[in-house]
């Protein structure tokens, strides 16, 4: 018996050893925070006493007379996050990344319910159910545009899989809408338009006129857009301008409570972005990339490719300035310097095996540029008031050469010096410029919504293109005239390609 108890004694201590280890582990568990802001989707006002809960666990909290709630000592991971609250869409916000002693902070929407069911509860999953936008609008949040299948976080791929959409293939970032071209569609980002949202349309690379099918690349790097509202025709004529579609981008606003640094590095380039607090009442997120498509020529062995570089740069601020007014200011600057010279053809190619334009040269320089001011005002209960000043401008510098190669009697390129080359036979410039401003008041009714404002532009166009002499030129759409349908080539002529224009309206 003695030995018995001796033996139990030593049990117990072990026992006592082992969960207090378990217990300083479990204390000692890293966490973070969640945190938030919850407003009316229609008005812009605070909601008080919204339930916000993180899935499959206890933590939860309600947010406060100010619209905000908080969820601290959070296990780090990652969350799907409930917003609930009665005669509102209940929504849930997927991927809330809880990082060590950071903060997750972002401003949510919900939209009110126009009705209620006995014994059927609906929820969405995937964005809110809009009864008064029609059946062809869709949303996005910024997760599900980066895990789009295929998309590789780019919004125009991700948009062309959605019914009345198509794009000319996978290889191009742009869309055209209910059988329009890609030029018909309105591109608003932060309640600003943009001429274009993407790279390496360079107004004809090849041919000299606009690529009918868009641009390769988006302007934007994955995770820069925070939420997308599209709508395949049906728009109210606040977003006038076009008559295709409707896409308006949300770029993400800064983290308020903790701030932070991410860096990706890839065969192409590199993107840097931050994200954080610059004052108490200002928040700061900023986006640098830089695209280089150097190394997968070298790499996939594509010769006579030329040089292709591309940048993208964001900088967003949002101030808090009272309750009632929200200020952000945006600035985008989206260059791009695709060239082909002489010095880029190999000696030793096969001419009919060049995958990259033929005999062409090219020097392009173009760029997207964006600044500008979004003031929400909270007039009322049931109103809001916006008002956005902003400039944008797009430049487009083109240089189209050729040169014909001395080739071996197999099609063999000698030596492109030994041809004859031209580095600037023609050229396109394209320059536009927009001073704008825009003021909008929105006004709730039980069943009316109610809009009205204004919107001011002052707008400089400066075109010119011109050729050196007659050329004759292979590459063309089947659109363009030619004096007999079969000839399989056009001939430019200076006297009528020469051409110029530049004005200034408001």
């Amino acid at each position: 018996m003695i030995k018995m108890k001796r033996h139990n004694g030593k049990f117990n201590l072990v026992l006592i050893l082992m969960l207090n280890i378990i217990s300083v582990l479990a204390i000692g568990q890293p966490t973070g925070n969640v945190k938030g802001k919850v407003i009316e989707q229609t008005t812009k006002q605070p909601l008080v006493g919204v339930n916000v809960m993180l899935d499959n666990t206890q933590s939860g909290a309600v947010t406060d007379t100010d619209g905000v709630f908080s969820i601290n000592n959070v296990p780090i991971g990652s969350y799907t996050l409930s917003i609930s609250m009665v005669s509102f869409q209940t929504k849930k916000v997927t991927d809330i990344i809880v990082a060590v002693n950071k903060t997750y902070y972002a401003e949510f929407e919900l939209l009110e319910d126009v009705g209620q069911l006995n014994e059927v509860t609906v929820v969405s999953y995937r964005g809110e159910n809009n009864p008064l936008t029609p059946v062809s609008s869709f949303s996005y949040s910024r997760e599900e545009i980066f895990r789009n299948p295929g998309s590789q976080g780019d919004i125009m791929r991700a948009l062309s899989v959605l019914p009345g959409v198509v794009s000319a293939g996978a290889q191009f970032s742009a869309i055209a809408a209910r059988g329009q071209g890609t030029q018909d569609n309105v591109y608003m980002v932060d309640d600003m338009p943009m001429f274009n949202l993407s790279h390496l349309e360079a107004e004809g690379i090849a041919s000299g006129f606009n690529d009918p099918n868009g641009g390769r690349f988006s302007i934007f790097a994955p995770r820069v857009v925070d939420n997308v509202q599209f709508q395949n025709g049906g728009f109210d004529a606040t977003f006038g301008r076009k008559s295709s579609s409707y896409l308006g981008l949300g770029i993400k606003e800064g983290n308020k409570e903790t701030s932070s640094f991410s860096a990706q590095a890839e065969l192409l380039g590199i993107t840097l972005i931050y994200d954080g607090p610059l004052s108490k009442k200002t928040s700061l997120f900023t986006s640098a990339r830089y695209l280089n498509f150097a190394g997968v020529a070298n790499m996939t062995g594509i010769e006579n490719m030329g040089s292709i570089a591309l940048s993208d740069y964001i900088i967003k601020t949002t101030t808090e300035i009272n309750a009632k007014n929200k200020l952000s200011f945006i600035a985008m600057y989206n260059p791009e310097s695709p060239s082909r010279g002489i010095d880029d053809i190999n000696p030793g190619s096969f001419v009919n095996n060049d995958n990259s334009s033929g005999t062409a040269l090219w020097n392009h320089r173009g760029a997207n540029t964006l600044v500008g001011f979004n003031l929400r005002t909270l007039t009322s209960t049931s109103s809001y008031w916006k008002n956005v000043l902003y400039f944008r401008a797009s430049t487009v510098d083109n240089n189209f050469g050729s040169f014909t190669p001395s080739l071996t009697a197999e099609g063999e390129i000698i030596d492109p010096k030994f041809g004859r080359f031209e580095d600037d036979l023609r050229s396109i410039k394209n320059n536009q410029q927009e001073f704008g401003y825009r003021s909008i008041f929105t006004k709730n009714y039980d069943k009316l919504t109610l809009t009205a404002g204004m919107d001011a532009i002052a707008i400089n166009l400066d075109y010119e293109r011109s050729i050196k002499r007659v050329d004759t030129l292979f590459t063309y759409r089947t659109t363009d005239y030619r004096p007999d349908p079969s000839q399989q080539y056009l001939i430019l002529n200076p006297a009528l390609f020469n051409s110029a224009y530049n004005k200034y309206r408001i």
